[in-house]
């Protein structure tokens, strides 16, 4: 009788969790609504964060990434030349044709 109950609760406590597990997957929770910054972005945002100043040849002080929700935003300093503008905007935007996998970039400059 003991090892019955065990065995019933035991099935019945898998099926709720398969349950539960299989309706997370479907229905989306509060957090990733729209708007909302998702670990993912985060991640994204801490890549964009480590590389791009090396790779737009700016010093990291120069360079803030934001995490967005579905997209980076960058935010570039002490950049005054119209043309070193232009071909930041060309390599940002040329990245974001290469990794269409990650949240597309936008700059803005100050």
């Amino acid at each position: 009788m003991n090892t019955t109950i065990t065995l019933l609760v035991t099935v019945t406590a898998s099926l709720i969790f398969v349950g539960c597990e299989s309706h997370r997957e479907t229905v989306p929770c509060i957090a990733s609504g729209p708007g909302a910054i998702q670990t993912r972005d985060i991640m994204v945002a801490n890549i964009y964060r480590a590389a791009l100043p090396e790779y737009l040849k700016l010093s990291p002080d120069q360079v803030r990434v934001d995490a967005g929700s579905g997209v980076a935003d960058i935010t570039i300093t002490g950049v005054h030349s119209n043309a070193e503008r232009q071909r930041i905007q060309t390599v940002v935007e040329s990245l974001n044709v290469q990794n269409p996998k990650c949240d597309p970039a936008r700059v803005r400059f100050e």
